[in-house]
């Protein structure tokens, strides 16, 4: 590894050596210090040595970040139970640093939680790293984030029993520990995507990146960056004292809403010359009159501002639980607008089913009349009738005009055929095979949908959901309205047309049908009755027995017609009834979904309100030290 500019360092032997080292040298910072870094000379060096002991021995604090606690450890208290916060990493290390000659300081800051959008308020900054100045240049580490990171435990029972039986259960964190080198030598412009310090100095850039900027995160990679920094120089040779009067006169500059770290800046001044001026015996301040001012005014500023600092809290929570409440009312929204989309889509292919199993009915029924009038012509003959014993001029008129009439008769019949073949020909079977395909398709999206629906309601019953919601897919889907509108398009413009037209074009060509049958007996009669009529032989049985084999043959053809008229209807209804249940499937999981949103939004509420609790007993408890302060310099007063 190679540490600005410098000579190749191996830091794998290096942290193979620090990695353990004896209980008897880590009781303080100094000792495990000198102890780390005995065998080397160079800051980088050193620096790799204690990063690694403490990223591999220290364990973060997760139970002490969600109590809040007003008092934080020193760094032999660390050392000892092996658990630090933030700002208590950043500490131990600064201490081991100062005993073995290297400067660096705590940086405090914002980061980016895991519920950050860019309508946070940002009124805490909760989080600290380090920059430590090797060789005249200054580099950032995150120690915290580069020794693990937080996971939901795994709490097996409680889970089981959230997917039995949809028992409530808060989702426990844990820390879980992992060496990540990320974090170590992070180049600023990288650093500063995520970690926004309350002072500009320690972002180490030319240009400094506001605090907007970070929000949005519109921040692009820059090279030209300050690593010797000279204003960062300067606040390292300050003592404390000049750091927080330094860091309360700047903390806010960057973000004027954040009164917490002005009100903690002002708190440690005001201790710091409490304890300084304090005469315990009477109760009274051993300064003059100037000093006493100075700490009346940084007492006011403390105490002002934190208190204004509870308002932010609460302001924060109102700002979080609302856009939870939002959260909450769009999704649920929007999936009632799914579950009545596809109700509606459910209620059409079971009407389409319907249809389909009607015109079955009627294709029977039709069949069977059509069977009944092929035997009911099939039965007439013409051999029994008997011609007339003489000629009679009038029959023979009588005849022409049913000659004339038959004409016309086969030409209405004729024109009747034209009509019902193109009626049976409006969809062609390739026509319907698409359109079973497009419907076979639908079902294909439908199982997707389905699958999607329930890997989305099985993720928010897992331990891994976090509650929150990052993107406003999550909460429209997008993805589920293009599906679904596609899929009721498709069924809208293929099947539900289909259906339709041929059920339409059924009756129509039943009327033609009946009527047919009908001119096809009449044709029979009429020929019956020339023969009846006539007393010459004008071929009457062979026209007869023609005309009935041309009515048979037609009426089978169109048994056959009808027969393939319902074409594969029984895997259209498959299909919608396979398309049915995965919609109803769907359904159920979007209610699942909408259920499991109360609990998600119950859970994050009671998990924003905790911390606001816990920070506001924070502050309190620090407003009433400033009472104390407060008692002493009114009895100081008193005396003067």
């Amino acid at each position: 590894m190679q540490v600005l500019g410098q000579h190749e360092i191996d830091t794998a032997k290096i942290q193979r050596k620090s990695r353990h080292v004896r209980r008897k040298f880590t009781k303080t910072p100094t000792v495990l210090a000198q102890k780390l870094t005995a065998e080397y000379q160079d800051p980088s060096s050193k620096v790799i040595a204690m990063t690694y002991w403490i990223a591999k021995n220290i364990k973060y604090d997760y139970k002490a970040f969600i109590n809040r606690s007003a008092y934080g450890k020193n760094s032999k208290k660390v050392l000892k139970k092996k658990r630090a916060l933030c700002g208590e990493y950043a500490e131990l290390f600064n201490e081991m640093c100062s005993s073995v000659g290297i400067d660096s300081e705590t940086v405090g800051g914002y980061t980016k939680d895991y519920d950050f959008s860019i309508v946070d308020t940002l009124y805490r900054a909760e989080h600290a790293w380090t920059a430590t100045k090797i060789n005249g240049e200054w580099v950032l580490m995150d120690i915290t984030w580069g020794s693990g990171y937080i996971k939901p435990k795994k709490q097996y029972l409680a889970r089981l029993l959230w997917f039995l039986i949809s028992k409530p259960y808060d989702v426990k964190s844990k820390f879980k520990k992992h060496y990540n080198p990320d974090w170590f030598y992070v180049h600023p412009t990288r650093m500063i995507q995520s970690h926004f310090p309350i002072l500009d100095i320690f972002q180490l850039q030319n240009k400094p990146t506001t605090i907007d900027e970070f929000i949005k995160g519109e921040i692009s990679f820059s090279p030209n960056v300050n690593r010797s920094s000279v204003g960062l120089n300067d606040f390292s040779s300050k003592s404390n004292y000049d750091k927080w009067v330094y860091s309360a006169e700047n903390g806010n500059l960057n973000n004027l809403q954040n009164n917490r770290v002005l009100g903690f800046n002002y708190l440690l001044i005001s201790d710091s010359l409490f304890r300084k001026y304090k005469n315990p015996k009477d109760r009274t301040l051993l300064v003059n009159e100037y000093g006493l001012n100075s700490l009346s005014r940084y007492y006011s500023l403390a105490d002002s501002l934190l208190s204004l600092s509870l308002e932010d809290n609460n302001r924060e929570y109102d700002t979080y639980s609302n856009r939870n409440k939002l959260w909450k009312n769009r999704l649920k929204t929007n999936n009632k607008l799914f579950v009545k989309q596809i109700k509606g889509q459910i209620k059409k292919d079971l009407k389409q089913i319907r249809l389909f199993l009607k015109m079955k009915q009627k294709i029977k029924s039709e069949r069977r009349r059509n069977k009944s009038a092929i035997k009911t012509i099939s039965k007439k003959q013409i051999t029994k009738v008997k011609r007339p014993k003489k000629e009679s001029i009038f029959k023979q008129q009588k005849v022409k005009e049913m000659f004339s009439a038959l004409d016309s008769l086969n030409l209405v019949l004729d024109s009747m055929i034209l009509t019902k073949d193109s009626l049976f020909n409006v969809y062609s079977k390739s026509d319907r095979d698409k359109i079973l395909l497009s419907e076979g398709y639908n079902l294909v999206v439908n199982k997707k949908v389905r699958v999607n629906l329930k890997g989305l309601v099985k993720s928010k019953k897992g331990a891994s959901f976090q509650g929150v919601y990052r993107y406003n897919d999550s909460l429209n889907k997008p993805w589920l309205r293009s599906d679904l509108e596609g899929v009721s398009i498709r069924n809208r413009t293929n099947t539900d047309t289909l259906v339709r037209v041929l059920l339409k074009d059924f009756y129509k060509i039943k009327g033609e049908l009946k009527a047919y049958s009908k001119g096809a007996k009449n044709r029979l009669r009429i020929i019956q009755k020339i023969k009846k009529s006539s007393f010459k032989d004008l071929k009457e049985d062979s026209i007869f027995d023609r005309v009935q084999k041309e009515s048979n043959n037609r009426l089978a053809l169109y048994d056959i017609q009808l027969s393939e008229f319902n074409y594969k209807y029984k895997k259209y209804i498959k299909f919608l009834k396979k398309n049915n249940k995965k919609l109803a499937k769907s359904n159920r999981e979007l209610i699942k979904e909408s259920m499991l949103e109360n609990y998600r939004y119950n859970t994050y509420n009671r998990y924003r309100s905790r911390i606001r609790k816990a920070e506001n007993n924070r502050i309190k408890q620090f407003r009433k030290e400033l009472k104390t302060i407060k008692g002493y310099i009114e009895n100081t007063k008193e005396l003067n």
